[in-house]
């Protein structure tokens, strides 16, 4: 400990985290006029202050090619370091938030059941060391008992799908929206299943078997026949349709959703209707009037989670479960 305190008044900070914050947003961009949008700061501000971090580190960061701002060699490393810290920096402040407001210590969460699981496991992982003090109490549910839970102010944050007949989608009043994007997937069935001897599914040979649906895509049981009548089968849990589908009928699984286990069981039908992919559109929901910095924390960790799994290629969904 000694050491690390005679360290610590050895050590000479020559930047501020204003002038880090300019430089990684103006590297990100390329652009003062972009970055001083996103700080909302004038553009002769973020010049000075990366004009005054090159002069105290005695490297230049950043250089100009036409009209876009592009790193330097020094710049690329510094880059690295910088964002470590404005991580560390906005835990802390996080952390600090967290212990201050003493009265929010639970939080819900209400998912589509569509939404990967893989991102909770992100998030907790994640949560504990950024709010310690906080308990994430997450639970599948339809889009309309999510909305009713956040109206009434039972839930936090939700995610809700976006089906087709929202078109025009408006939040009820109080509640905030972020569309989220899209999961691409297929319509899955067990190997066994008459169907995978088709060359080619049509929407007609869908409706010789089951349709296996959650509870919440209930809406649209008529979306991906094409208005055909096709006798379907509701699970509130999404563990049992799973189980389900080994045995019986066929279901649209986004590509996150199915795991090695699973494909050793089901597989992709080849339908004609279906030139690339299906998909799942979801919505984030949240009440701006009641959000503290750990559920705003939660909302953007989604966000940004969300937006890796939806830029997934089908080839890299796949090749990810057979690796």
């Amino acid at each position: 400990m000694t050491g690390y305190l005679e360290m610590l008044g050895k050590t000479k900070s020559y930047y501020t985290l204003d002038q880090l914050r300019a430089f990684v947003v103006v590297a990100h961009t390329g652009s003062y006029t972009e970055a001083a949008r996103v700080l909302r700061k004038d553009r002769t501000t973020l010049r000075e202050h990366i004009e005054n971090l090159e002069i105290d580190f005695n490297l230049t960061l950043l250089s100009k090619e036409g009209k876009r701002i592009t790193l330097t060699e020094h710049g690329e490393v510094i880059l690295r370091g910088a964002r470590s810290l404005l991580l560390g920096a906005d835990t802390l402040n996080n952390l600090a938030n967290s212990l201050s407001e003493k009265e929010v210590k639970h939080i819900n969460v209400m998912l589509d059941k569509h939404f990967p699981d893989e991102i909770v496991t992100i998030i907790e992982q994640d949560i504990s060391e950024t709010f310690p003090n906080l308990t994430i109490h997450w639970a599948h549910s339809t889009n309309q008992g999510s909305i009713a839970s956040l109206s009434k102010g039972d839930a936090d944050i939700a995610v809700i799908q976006h089906l087709s007949s929202h078109s025009g989608f408006h939040p009820p009043a109080g509640l905030s929206v972020c569309f989220l994007g899209n999961l691409k997937g297929t319509i899955f069935a067990r190997n066994s299943s008459p169907l995978q001897e088709l060359d080619l599914v049509s929407m007609a040979d869908l409706t010789y078997e089951d349709r296996l649906i959650y509870d919440g895509d209930i809406e649209d049981t008529k979306v991906i026949t094409g208005g055909l009548p096709t006798n379907f089968q509701v699970f509130s849990s999404k563990g049992l349709l799973l189980s389900c589908l080994k045995v019986k009928g066929w279901t649209y699984l986004p590509y996150v959703a199915v795991t090695p286990d699973l494909l050793a069981h089901i597989s992709p039908l080849k339908c004609d209707f279906i030139n690339d992919s299906w998909f799942t559109s979801h919505v984030l929901l949240h009440r701006p009037a009641t959000k503290s910095s750990a559920t705003t924390y939660i909302a953007e960790k989604i966000k940004r989670h969300y937006k890796q799994y939806a830029e997934k290629s089908v080839a890299e969904s796949f090749n990810k479960k057979a690796s």
